[in-house]
């Protein structure tokens, strides 16, 4: 299966001081919403309670996230995570549009956090309260035109589009397909510590199976 530089991890660029301080600043927030979640609970989840175990103002933390579930998660403001749409697009190697899709995808969902070190830390929260899962494909509907003009890009690079012209209706409804598959696969491996390569795998065949079949 033809891969990406890293399925998860978008591609790195050296940082100035002020953007380590950024993303620094941005980490201690994603930190202390994971910290109340797993130690208090999701009802104990505040902006107040937030700010308070980062050590940052109510302003500081609305300059980086729109609400406490896009803390606890790690999701940027809209316009940062069109910028991830394109940086996973440049990343992506595959040259299978349903897999280039799904792993644009997982990608979003992967590096939308500044610090992936507390991603197994988010796994552990979504187990425990799947209905965040939801929260996650909100963020994803944020960037629709993103999402369906990446999924275009993808299309024209496999062979069996190349040839002719892809209406955005059909982008559409791959996306529309490959988010499902996503969907269904983060559900069921939720709680098996899987990522990486055997979830888009995972996806990636469930998109087929049922397009081979109903064809």
């Amino acid at each position: 299966m033809h891969g990406c530089k890293d399925a998860w991890v978008q591609t790195a660029t050296p940082l100035g001081h002020r953007e380590r301080k950024r993303e620094q600043t941005r980490a201690r927030i994603e930190a202390a919403a994971a910290e109340i979640v797993l130690t208090d609970g999701l009802d104990a989840l505040t902006i107040d309670a937030i700010v308070a175990r980062a050590d940052v103002s109510r302003r500081t933390f609305f300059n980086y996230f729109d609400g406490k579930d896009d803390a606890v998660l790690g999701f940027r403001h809209s316009d940062e995570t069109e910028a991830l749409v394109a940086q996973q697009l440049v990343i992506i190697e595959s040259t299978d549009a349903v897999e280039g899709v799904v792993r644009l995808l997982f990608g979003l969902m992967g590096t939308a956090g500044a610090d992936l070190t507390l991603e197994p830390v988010r796994r552990r929260i979504l187990q425990d309260h799947p209905e965040l899962l939801q929260r996650k494909f909100n963020q994803m509907h944020r960037v629709h035109s993103a999402l369906g003009a990446a999924t275009v890009e993808l299309m024209k690079r496999d062979h069996r589009f190349a040839a002719t012209e892809i209406a955005e209706a059909q982008a559409q409804v791959l996306l529309m397909m490959c988010t499902a598959a996503v969907k269904s696969v983060a559900l069921e491996l939720l709680g098996a510590d899987a990522s990486g390569e055997p979830m888009i795998e995972r996806a990636t065949e469930l998109v087929k199976d049922v397009t081979e079949k109903i064809a």
